[in-house]
């Protein structure tokens, strides 16, 4: 998937981890601001990279790398399961993440990647999480449907 400048490439997670793992906490860092201005305590960054590794050994992730002039400046992770009721295959999202400066239209040229690519795995739904009215928007442009409030309670 390019659009001139940007290349996105589906990626093996364990390869790319170090190259990524800066994106990966910035995209932390910004849910983390998103929550603190709530007045909500957010834990420490601590990613389980076993269960990662162990996702991307048998498949059950997909990486979408963002790319411009070979530099990664943004990803998607996506899992991919088995819905339990329906056994139709079906994608959640784990996080999306692009580098600020390059966030005008990149988000909604890697959100249709995403969908052409899963459509093209025979994934049957595309279930994710927006954080706010413009990502909501975007989304909605692809063809979403908001179907549900995430909730919840810190314990």
């Amino acid at each position: 998937m390019s659009n001139h400048k940007y290349f996105i490439n589906v990626e093996p997670y364990q390869s790319t981890y170090e190259e990524l793992k800066v994106l990966y906490k910035q995209c932390y860092d910004e849910l983390a601001d998103i929550y603190k201005k709530d007045g909500r305590i957010y834990p420490e960054y601590n990613p389980w990279l076993e269960s990662y590794k162990h996702s991307d050994e048998t498949n059950a992730i997909v990486l979408y790398v963002v790319r411009e002039e070979g530099n990664a400046i943004g990803y998607c992770l996506m899992y991919i399961t088995q819905d339990t009721r329906t056994q139709e295959l079906v994608t959640y999202e784990d996080s999306i993440y692009i580098s600020p400066e390059h966030r005008n239209g990149l988000g909604m040229l890697l959100g249709k990647g995403i969908v052409r690519d899963m459509r093209d795995r025979g994934i049957k739904r595309i279930i994710l999480s927006a954080i706010n009215g413009r990502i909501v928007n975007m989304w909605k442009r692809i063809g979403f449907t908001p179907i549900a409030t995430t909730m919840e309670l810190e314990l």
